[in-house]
């Protein structure tokens, strides 16, 4: 919270900086301070890496505007998985009007993983045969956890079996590692990413992320933040207002989504 995007700009320049690799929290109020104050382009920097968090289609527009000359890569990994696959903040920026339907696009694969979705289940998973492994397996297009296995992808714990358990599915001779995240595969091999497993709401016959909706909200002007709760059979959009925000014109907006909440509470 403390950084100072002054000072770092200072630094790039003076060491003639040509990449970044680092959290989206840092290039963002780069990002931000380099566009307020109309700094000029930054030709050493070529290249910049970021992950470790979700980063949404109006910060890689964000980012793309303070680094014109500079290839910015978003990457989607875990710790024990890094990476799984990334998407280039120009081509996320063109998904600004897709993500509330689609979830969050994080590229393609790493060319050295294997990813697949698998049916969200709690406990550890064993398979001590092909058919019980392909019958976890989800067809393209539906929401399950995401696995990932390759030459890169942590294969054991220091002592601690209970992770080993719960994280891996061990299948012939491959360590598959288990994401924790929910998404889906589309026909292009693209992955989407729907927010963690644990959080997603069952209702009516679908499956709700509320990932997805806490980041439309807080899209919209007037509100704080927001998300998305099950409560007492009831699905309910839970929002904090900003200061003078107009209640009648955010439940109009909240109503035009895909979503038919019981309730809008304030």
């Amino acid at each position: 919270d403390s950084m100072n995007p002054e000072q770092i700009l200072n630094q790039i320049n003076t060491y003639k900086v040509n990449r970044i690799v680092s959290s989206p929290f840092f290039i963002k109020n780069l990002s931000t301070y380099i566009i307020n104050n109309n700094v000029a382009s930054i030709p050493s920097l070529k290249k910049i890496f970021t992950g470790g968090a979700p980063v949404f289609p109006s910060e890689a527009a964000l980012y793309n505007k303070a680094f014109p000359e500079a290839k910015v890569e978003i990457v989607y990994g875990s710790t024990e998985a890094e990476p799984i696959s990334s998407i280039t903040a120009n081509e996320l920026m063109n998904e600004s009007g897709n993500f509330l339907k689609t979830g969050l696009k994080v590229g393609i694969p790493f060319r050295k993983s294997q990813v697949k979705i698998i049916k969200i289940i709690n406990e550890a998973i064993l398979c001590t045969n092909e058919k019980e492994f392909n019958d976890i397996i989800l067809p393209l297009g539906s929401i399950g956890e995401i696995i990932v296995c390759g030459p890169h992808v942590l294969k054991e714990y220091f002592n601690n079996d209970v992770a080993l358990k719960q994280n891996k599915i061990f299948f012939k001779d491959t360590c598959w590692h288990r994401t924790g995240d929910s998404g889906y595969m589309d026909e292009k091999n693209q992955i989407f990413l729907t927010g963690r497993c644990s959080t997603l709401i069952y209702y009516k016959n679908r499956i709700i992320a509320p990932f997805i909706y806490e980041k439309y909200f807080s899209s919209l002007e007037e509100i704080e933040m927001g998300t998305v709760l099950q409560l007492n059979n009831k699905l309910l959009a839970i929002i904090e207002l900003k200061a003078k925000a107009k209640k009648k014109a955010i439940v109009e907006q909240i109503r035009s989504v895909d979503i038919d909440f019981d309730e809008i509470k304030f």
